[in-house]
């Protein structure tokens, strides 16, 4: 954990630095087509949130509209997933007054550095760290240059409605890389793997409960961390149980990814996941009961290897279907013709010159 924690601080200190430094600098003149820049934070290690704004970005220009990823550093770009994204540079990048800025739920503080009448979206992923910038968050939710908000899933959604009842909020699900979280054999070893990121507490006590039950005989227990996309797909595919521990989620992505290789879930749903936590073929635990949570994975121990298998080949499947390319893709581009009050079709006729 010391080395998770010294990561943790590391970016702390990037993300200071950036916040010290950031200002973009803006030119009244009208350039052509406006162009949506995502403000990305410079982040090496996998991030869900991240990956989703590239995924936004390439969609965006595969429709004709102009997209590019905005870093902080210079040359800098995320390498732990294939991409070829649109990536630019803050200090290399003249905002238009036509252009439009996406900026996350963590970065509204960054917005002064803006001008004051730059338009914006908020790309809300997170919706249980919205007030993590203090202050900035009622002048960034109520501001006339905010086009609207966008999020992940449908608890994020009346989460925000709820909260900020004036705003408009847009649905845009994730997608999965169907390439990558595919299944592996019908057949698994008896596997369980978990994220150590979140909940490292919660599955230490329910793990510990079970050894000291003798449950966990015959049975491998992986933490996965550090891996790039692929690894964790890797590992997930030989797989048979996967625990979700993670408590307050935008959306959940990990849970997802696990159903897609073919894992019997078991964990708390973080309240995004509820949507796909689906009684056929995953159990969910109340978030915070480890004791329950214990009880259940146990009985799945003590189930046959084969039926979990048949029934994560079933999540797999389900995960696959809801959330495909093409479902974001129809997404983002309602969401985004909304915002920048683009007549339907008006995407595929704008020329790409990003």
């Amino acid at each position: 954990m010391a080395g998770l924690q010294s990561i943790r601080d590391i970016v702390r200190v990037a993300r200071a630095r950036q916040r010290r430094a950031f200002r973009l600098r803006r030119s009244e003149t009208t350039r052509g087509t406006p162009c949506v820049y995502f403000l990305t934070p410079d982040y090496a290690a996998p991030s869900g949130g991240v990956r989703a704004m590239y995924q936004h970005v390439d969609i965006l220009n595969e429709q004709g509209i102009r997209a590019a990823v905005l870093h902080h550093r210079a040359g800098f770009r995320c390498r732990w997933f294939a991409n070829d994204t649109v990536v630019r540079y803050v200090g290399a990048t003249v905002l238009g007054p036509d252009d439009v800025v996406v900026v996350s739920e963590l970065d509204i503080d960054l917005l002064a550095g803006l001008g004051h009448r730059q338009r914006y979206v908020i790309f809300n992923q997170g919706v249980h760290l919205t007030w993590r910038c203090g202050d900035t968050v009622r002048q960034a939710y109520e501001s006339p240059r905010l086009l609207g908000l966008v999020t992940v899933s449908e608890h994020s959604a009346e989460f925000l409605r709820y909260a900020f009842p004036r705003c408009v909020v847009h649905v845009a699900h994730n997608s999965l890389d169907v390439d990558v979280f595919k299944p592996g054999a019908a057949e698994r070893e008896r596997v369980i793997t978990f994220v150590p990121r979140r909940g490292y507490d919660d599955a230490r006590l329910v793990l510990g409960m079970l050894e000291e039950r003798g449950a966990l005989a015959g049975w491998c227990v992986r933490p996965l961390q550090g891996l790039s996309q692929a690894g964790f797909a890797e590992a997930l595919r030989e797989s048979l149980i996967y625990l979700a521990l993670s408590t307050q989620e935008g959306f959940g992505l990990p849970a997802l990814e696990a159903m897609a290789c073919g894992n019997y879930v078991v964990g708390y749903d973080g309240f995004g996941g509820r949507e796909f936590f689906r009684p056929e073929f995953s159990t969910r635990v109340e978030t915070g009961d480890v004791l329950q949570f214990a009880g259940r994975l146990e009985s799945l121990l003590g189930a046959d290897p084969a039926a979990l298998a048949k029934q994560g080949q079933e999540a797999s499947r389900h995960a696959h279907r809801r959330y495909s390319v093409a479902n974001q893709r129809g997404e983002v581009l309602a969401a985004y013709r909304a915002m920048l009050q683009l007549p339907a079709g008006a995407g595929e006729r704008l020329l790409v010159q990003a």
